[in-house]
């Protein structure tokens, strides 16, 4: 599409010198920019849309060539990429080499912070704003951060706060308000803020009595002010003002975030408070202006995110599901015969799944908000009590709990939690900062940890079952992808094995004195599956096992394999570095055995970008041509040792 007042601006600073009856024509193209991009390649639509004119604002006020602005969470960043000139690439958006769906200091030095969590932002930046206190070039430059209402419910968000109160510099935090994060947003200062945005009757009542006052001749000003100031003092005590001035804030709002010229004015002066930090509190729409099919173009609350558009197939199949669903739907069955099961979700209910466990059983279901510690921390609480807890979590976001893994759990011996661990290995498009690349790694060096992951839906299904009926801490990780066909398994291979505690499951033995084992875990199964048929055709028979744990390691049949092997290769869709491969190694170590013959395949020591899942795979050697590959070369070697 053409974006005439976008091709025009050369570089950021050029927005200033755009005339005011043009701004509400380029927001529209910024806008129309961010909806055809997402709606082609998938990616974060209702925040971005909704933060459009905040972002143009602090273009218009600061200089971000040299004042710093920074994002919480990272995904409304849109607007700004656009305003950055990379409007060109826009469209390419989330996809391999394309723009990031996240700031990428790589793309542009108007990107400060790179990242995908929550609740961050104002400890980075109030870091940033002392840091140029020490440098007296730097004193003068503004350090702004956008807040999204979901990343205000994090622990470390109020961290920060307090910690910038206590200081008192002129940091200025903008909280963007629209409601909702990924779920609606759940606390205390949620429904504050809610209860802010709804009730007109102060508004109304502020504005009516003011009119009055002005026309009473010579009194009218000084009621006026008397008024205002009693009615200003009553609000900051019936609203989160009252939170955010005891931190030892400026409090300036509730201001419409969707009105340039408001946000703009807002944003100068707050420029001019030096004294303490400020915070903006702006009111606005989630998804405004996203127009669907059928809705006769009218602004609607847009979605949170839209995935990228699947090709049609024509099949007489059945679709496939997600590992999510699946998950879900077995623990809606568990309730129905344990009535402890419980299950906690932080602000994940839609991409967990959980949302439709909900529906089914409210009462045994739990959203605590952005706050993936204190989910760990209150799973202790409901398992010391009797109940089975089940956090349901992505993996990269376990990752912010991992002292709270330790302490509430490890510490007080074989509390039985559960973790069911989604997105766990590469998730596509939402790049590094997403990737359930160290689950593994980090929980593997945990005592009396079981972990597991499921080869299919099946494997799924006993696993969760299995790991209600253990009394200590399990992790169960599943990847973001859909679960191979029921029947794929039964068909290739012989009937699944009944699961039994640190017990692999061999899927096919080869007669070859001199064969390769593939060795894969979870998401790999599937992969390694695919190359033995590949093999097979070529006339390479090789062992397929399904390893299922990761701790405990099935030890006997480990050593089983090493010594009918000339080979073993490890798979696994998690950082090789303390994986599943190193146990393996380790173990082997213990034994006195050669661990020369051993490979491992996993992640790599560094940041796989994004790309599709597929094309991640391929790029870490983890598809199965690439595990084709790796088995071809090992006989050659083998070959010409023989040879030799």
């Amino acid at each position: 599409m053409d974006y005439p007042l976008l091709s025009s601006i050369i570089v950021p600073e050029a927005l200033k010198k755009l005339p005011q009856d043009k701004w509400a024509e380029l927001i529209e193209e910024v806008r129309t920019c961010i909806t055809e991009s997402v709606k082609k390649n998938g990616g974060h639509l209702g925040p971005n849309l909704g933060a459009v004119e905040i972002i143009f604002a602090c273009h218009m006020v600061f200089n971000l060539n040299q004042d710093r602005l920074l994002f919480d969470v990272g995904h409304q960043c849109y607007a700004h990429k656009i305003l950055t000139c990379r409007y060109r690439e826009f469209n390419r958006l989330r996809q391999k080499n394309g723009l990031s769906g996240y700031p990428y200091k790589k793309e542009s030095d108007y990107d400060v912070f790179r990242g995908g969590h929550a609740s961050t932002a104002i400890s980075t930046a109030l870091g940033m704003r002392c840091g140029f206190d020490f440098d007296k070039d730097q004193t003068k430059k503004f350090v702004v951060s956008l807040v999204g209402d979901g990343a205000m419910t994090g622990g470390m968000a109020f961290e920060a706060l307090n910690h910038a109160g206590h200081i008192k510099n002129n940091l200025i935090v903008i909280l963007n308000d629209n409601s909702m994060s990924i779920s609606p947003t759940i606390g205390g200062l949620a429904k504050a803020l809610n209860n802010f945005r709804h009730n007109q009757f102060y508004t109304h009542l502020k504005k009516g009595l003011i009119d009055r006052l002005k026309k009473i001749p010579k009194l009218g000003h000084k009621l006026e002010f008397m008024v205002n100031l009693t009615l200003e003092e009553a609000s900051r005590i019936a609203s989160p003002a009252q939170l955010f001035t005891v931190l030892g804030f400026d409090y300036m709002g509730p201001i419409n975030g969707n009105d340039v010229h408001e946000v703009i004015s807002t944003l100068k002066a707050a420029k001019k408070v030096k004294v303490k930090p400020v915070l903006i509190h702006a009111l606005t729409q989630k998804g405004i202006g996203f127009r669907p099919h059928g809705k006769n173009g009218e602004t609607i609350i847009g979605p949170h995110a839209l995935s990228p558009p699947k090709a049609k197939i024509k099949s007489d199949k059945s679709p496939m599901l997600s590992y999510s669903v699946t998950a879900v739907d077995v623990l809606k069955q568990l309730c129905k015969k344990n009535e402890k099961v419980i299950t906690i979700t932080a602000a994940m209910a839609e991409g967990t799944g959980l949302n439709k466990f909900e529906e089914v059983f409210p009462h045994r279901y739990f959203d605590v908000g952005i706050c993936e510690a204190h989910a760990v921390g209150f799973s202790a609480g409901l398992a010391a009590s009797g109940l089975k807890p089940i956090f349901m979590v992505y993996s990269t976001f376990l990752q912010r709990a991992f002292d709270q893994i330790f302490h509430e759990l490890v510490l007080q011996q074989n509390i039985p939690t559960i973790f069911c661990i989604d997105r766990a290995g590469l998730v596509g498009d939402d790049g590094p900062s997403h990737h359930g690349s160290y689950d593994i790694a980090y929980l593997r060096i945990f005592p009396n940890f079981v972990l597991m992951a499921p080869k299919d839906g099946e494997d799924l299904k006993n696993m969760i079952a299995f790991a209600t009926q253990l009394n200590t801490m399990v992790a169960i990780r599943y990847p973001r992808s859909s679960i191979p066909d029921r029947n794929y398994f039964k068909k290739n291979y012989k009937k699944s094995q009944k699961l039994i505690l640190g017990k692999s499951e061999v899927l096919f033995k080869t007669k070859d004195k001199k064969g390769i084992c593939l060795y894969a875990y979870g998401s790999m199964v599937i992969e390694a599956s695919k190359a033995w048929k590949m093999l097979a055709e070529d006339g390479i028979h090789v062992t397929l096992v399904n390893a299922r744990f990761a701790k405990p390691i099935d030890v006997g049949t480990l050593r089983r394999l090493y010594s009918q092997h000339q080979s073993l290769i490890v798979l696994e869709e998690g950082i090789k570095r303390g994986g599943l491969g190193s146990a393996v190694l380790e173990e082997l170590n213990r034994l006195g055995l050669d661990t020369g013959k051993v490979l491992v395949k996993g992640l790599p020591d560094q940041l796989v970008e994004h790309a599709s899942r597929q094309e991640q795979l391929q790029e870490c050697g983890l598809d199965s041509r690439s595990i084709v590959k790796s088995v071809k070369l090992i006989k050659k070697k083998l070959a010409n040792k023989r040879k030799k």
